[in-house]
């Protein structure tokens, strides 16, 4: 059952789903009577002989293991949905507590630096020797392989989470609600969860995201952005403090957006373009992150499309903050010359004498 479970988690894909999902019985096309409520699931788009072929067990243990897996189980952990895990519904298959997995934490490196101070006090100790526990084992292994790959350094996202976090803050950026909308509150939260999910991140990265600007920390539904409740909002917006929605885009999300528009993905221009956001912001006080990103992406894709002689990198471009904040010191320089001076020192070569074309006589 174990292994048919997971490999449709591997198989799930996020979908929400606005009105309640009925239950199929497994082997026929007779409803059960469980309704899964409304909201964000785990769909697997395959038959279950698909997700059994999959996870490459029997035919008669798969289809017992899917039976089992949608059925109530008393002395289930998760309380939710009467112990249901998985579920047949019309197209496919529904994993009920997909959000659990997504957000659960596989990092092991807190576990790893335990087990490798433990193993040095007993060297030191000279302790007898003792059974190695399993959880031990993959965490002298995860750290063997640490050694042989190490991680990012300190301070430096890898590419994967800068594009996560770019593509979070350009789908919030291009999909914003304004304040006055008296929606704002379910339409904001809703396309906070829908970024989240398009960009590969979890509730509670998104959370931790917006969580760095105060103005986000002061929203009342702030802490309920990674919760499995249903959440009831009422009809008069809740943070009336923001003039605009530019002004709960944080620095960070700025910078990504422009990360993703210009198709960058490098971890260091990213703490490069976060830095000239913030030069910019100083340099015009009263403006917002977004304002600063959309006048220095206008100049960036003007000094793009100039006509002048020799042009840098978007890198080097940015390291210059005069760039952006007196573009008249590029846009004075020299411009591409019409025709191509020659080069010094070559001289074009002699003509070709008339003897060279005479035939010989036969």
């Amino acid at each position: 059952m174990r292994n048919v479970f997971i490999t449709a988690l591997l198989m799930a894909e996020p979908r929400e789903f606005k009105e309640p999902v009925k239950q199929l019985n497994v082997s026929s096309l007779e409803l059960t009577g469980f309704e899964a409520p409304p909201g964000w699931y785990g769909f697997v788009p395959a038959s279950g002989i698909g997700i059994i072929r999959r996870a490459e067990v029997e035919t008669a243990i798969g289809m017992e293991s899917l039976r089992r897996l949608g059925e109530p189980e008393v002395e289930s952990r998760t309380p939710e949905h009467e112990g249901r895990r998985l579920i047949r519904c019309e197209g496919g298959y529904l994993i009920l507590n997909y959000q659990k997995y997504r957000d659960k934490d596989y990092t092991t490196a807190e576990r790893s630096r335990r087990y490798r101070e433990r193993k040095a006090s007993q060297r030191d100790n000279h302790a007898p020797h003792r059974d190695i526990t399993q959880a031990e084992a993959e965490a002298e292994a995860e750290a063997e392989a640490e050694e042989k790959n190490p991680p990012p350094l300190r301070g430096v996202e890898s590419p994967t989470v800068v594009r996560k976090k770019a593509d979070f803050g350009k789908y919030l950026v291009d999909h914003s609600v304004s304040i006055n909308d008296p929606e704002y509150d379910q339409k904001t939260f809703d396309l906070i969860r829908s970024s989240a999910l398009r960009s590969g991140m979890s509730y509670t990265e998104a959370k931790e995201i917006l969580g760095r600007d105060a103005k986000w920390r002061k929203w009342k539904w702030f802490e309920l952005i990674d919760s499995q409740e249903t959440i009831e909002f009422p009809d008069t917006p809740s943070v009336p403090s923001l003039d605009d929605y530019k002004h709960g885009i944080t620095t960070e999300m700025a910078a990504q957006a422009f990360m993703t528009d210009a198709g960058l993905n490098n971890p260091k221009t990213y703490v490069i373009v976060v830095n000239c956001i913030g030069s910019y912001m100083r340099h015009k006080p009263g403006s917002t992150p977004v304002d600063a990103k959309e006048a220095i992406q206008a100049l960036w894709t003007e000094y793009k499309k100039s006509d002048l002689h020799a042009k840098c990198s978007v890198t080097t471009w940015l390291g210059d903050s005069a760039n952006f904040l007196e573009p008249d010191t590029w846009r004075k320089k020299p411009k591409q010359p019409d025709t191509a001076k020659p080069v010094s020192g070559h001289k074009p070569a002699n003509p070709t004498p008339a003897w060279a074309f005479k035939q010989r006589p036969e």
